[in-house]
């Protein structure tokens, strides 16, 4: 095996491609390669659609500007996902301060149902307790009980 498809191999194992420039092949991580624009990874791979014609007379010229037509419609096909996910993201945002929102008018109305069932059982256990001159009323979120003592005196 050729020194050169031996490397190409072994950085292959390692997520990493190797492409041919002036100064010898170069080995970088395809991660990272694929994050620049298609106009960078064409001209790295020397597969620009005006370099790939230059090569008319070698028959491979037809899959290399294949190659540089998918190339480029992938990197469109990414760049409107991202903005999805991005508009969607901000979408989430909002329904999640939403729910933030009601979650807290929820919690705000369980403590309103706590106090008025506080009212009910202390009303209860006063009436078990045989005193029946108390009566209860709210005011906004407070319970205020009041004794009468003339009622006392109806007894």
């Amino acid at each position: 095996m050729s020194e050169l498809k031996k490397l190409v191999m072994e950085k292959r194992k390692e997520g990493k491609l190797v492409y041919a420039t002036i100064a010898g092949p170069i080995s970088v991580n395809v991660a990272e390669f694929i994050k620049q624009p298609a106009d960078g990874i064409l001209y790295d791979l020397n597969r620009l659609e005006e370099v790939v014609l230059t090569f008319i007379d070698d028959p491979k010229w037809v899959n290399d500007f294949a190659v540089a037509l998918t190339i480029r419609e992938l990197k469109k096909k990414i760049t409107n996902l991202q903005k999805g996910i991005c508009g969607t993201n901000a979408e989430l945002s909002t329904a999640f301060t939403e729910l933030e929102k009601v979650k807290a008018l929820n919690k705000t109305l369980l403590k309103d149902n706590e106090r008025l069932a506080d009212r009910s059982n202390m009303l209860q256990c006063l009436e078990e307790a045989g005193i029946d001159n108390v009566e209860a009323y709210s005011q906004g979120m407070m319970i205020y009980y009041a004794r009468y003592p003339e009622k006392d005196e109806e007894l």
